[in-house]
């Protein structure tokens, strides 16, 4: 799947949602993870995954508008301002996210993105259903 298209299907699955919290769980080894929930005492819904990530300018948790768009691919002029300014190399992606609450938004700059939208639960439960899975620190 190209990169557009994930973005498309990650704002169509946002846009199912009455709201949406974000939050960044993970930042290691070059990947970045950025959950969405309804309610983060039970769980998070879905995960965007940022791979080879070269630049991140974002808050660590944020609100969205869940009736627009909240993932973009950057535009080539913006594009230009953003990668000059941070000095972005070639061959990255530049994302941005724009937060509900905050009227600036956040840029990722990477090499690939993909989603998940297992439903990962922060208490245990010993029957799971199709696409359910414990969190990792869940003990």
């Amino acid at each position: 799947m190209e990169t557009k298209e994930i973005v498309q299907k990650i704002n169509a699955i946002i846009s199912k949602e009455s709201w949406l919290d974000m939050e960044v769980l993970e930042i290691k080894g070059g990947s970045l993870i950025i959950i969405g929930s309804t309610d983060f005492t039970y769980g998070h819904s879905l995960e965007i995954i940022f791979e080879d990530v070269f630049h991140i300018s974002i808050n660590s948790e944020w609100k969205t508008n869940t009736s627009k768009p909240v993932l973009h691919l950057v535009d080539i002029k913006e594009g230009l301002t953003i990668n000059q300014k941070y000095q972005i190399e070639q061959g990255n992606i530049l994302f941005k996210i724009l937060p509900e609450d905050l009227e600036i938004p956040f840029y990722i700059s990477a090499r690939n993105i993909s989603f998940n939208t297992d439903n990962v639960l922060y208490y245990k439960k010993e029957t799971l259903e199709a696409n359910e899975r414990i969190a990792d620190w869940v003990k």
